[in-house]
Parts: C-alpha cells; sequence; structure tokens
C-alpha cells in the first residue's frame, strides 16, 4: 500500500459533513440518481432520497454535506454556528463522467464519485497519489453520520472541522 504522508500544507483540507434529517434511518445513502453541477459546487441526490452537496470552498478546500431531500440545508443553531459563511472564490473545475464513476479535477485535487454505491475518494492533482477514500457509504440516522474512510499505518490526519481544529494523530 503506498505513503499517504502528506508533507505540504497544501492538502490541508476540510471535508465536514453536516447531518440534517427528519427520519430515524440507519441505511447508506444509496447509488447516485443525479449529479447536476453549477459554479463551485456539485449537487448531487440519490436513490435513497439523500442530497449531498460538495462546495469548492478554497484551491485547498472543499465541503461535503448530506441530507434528506426535502430537508434545509441551513443550520437551525444561530448562536453556535457549526458551518461559517466562506466568501465565494471563482474557482475553475473539470468533470468528467465515466461509465461508473465521475472525477472533478481542480488544480490542486480530484474527487473521484463512484456512482453505485455513492463513495468519495480524495486523490491528488496528478488522480494517482490517493489521499483518502470511503470504504463504506456515508450512513446516515436522524442524529448522527458515520464516515468510514481507509487508512494506513504511515499516514497522518489532518483536520477536523471547524470545531475541532487541526491535528496529527
Amino acid at each position: 500500500m503506498p505513503n499517504y504522508s502528506l508533507k505540504s500544507a497544501k492538502f490541508m483540507l476540510f471535508c465536514g459533513l453536516s447531518l440534517l434529517s427528519i427520519s430515524t434511518y440507519a441505511e447508506p445513502i444509496g447509488n447516485l440518481k443525479s449529479l447536476k453541477a453549477a459554479e463551485t459546487e456539485l449537487q448531487i441526490t440519490t436513490d435513497q432520497e439523500v442530497s449531498v452537496k460538495l462546495s469548492l470552498i478554497s484551491p485547498q478546500v472543499f465541503r461535503l454535506e448530506a441530507h434528506a431531500v426535502g430537508v434545509s440545508s441551513e443550520p437551525n443553531n444561530t448562536a453556535a454556528p457549526i458551518v461559517l459563511e466562506q466568501p465565494k472564490q471563482q474557482l475553475s473545475f473539470q468533470l468528467e463522467e465515466q461509465a461508473d464513476f465521475y472525477l472533478l479535477k481542480t488544480q490542486t485535487y480530484v474527487v473521484k464519485i463512484n456512482k453505485s454505491p455513492l463513495l468519495f475518494s480524495l486523490y491528488q492533482s496528478d488522480a494517482k497519489q490517493l489521499i483518502w477514500r470511503e470504504i463504506q457509504p456515508l450512513n446516515l440516522t436522524a442524529t448522527t453520520a458515520t464516515q468510514t474512510l481507509s487508512s494506513d499505518p504511515q499516514e497522518q490526519f489532518f483536520g477536523g472541522g471547524q470545531q475541532n481544529g487541526q491535528f496529527a494523530f
């Protein structure tokens, strides 16, 4: 297995999952049903009626948000916002469709979006050096989101979102 160490800070990425759901199902989010690209984001809908938004925040940062279709993605708690509004930057990307997946390419990274089941993987810009990949589909309930990522003994994790700051272990 390749070494996934991230030497440079250019891959300080924030991949936040926000969960907003009204039902209490505990099942994977399903297969990709539709994908629409606009400005700096992708809107994905699954066959299990889950909406996933991939937003390009900066050249090094993107955000994933998932919630049940029809549920507002706006945070309800304004006293302590979990996701802070980010100014929109002019970011270009290419979206390529293959038989089983899409590739979202920026100048810094590549996101592979598997269609069935819906799984995400992140690569460096060469699309060869894997940074992380989901090994199981995102699992949502009314109160939790579980993302299962691959790991390697020599890799380091940077991130944790806006509230947990930056750390490596």
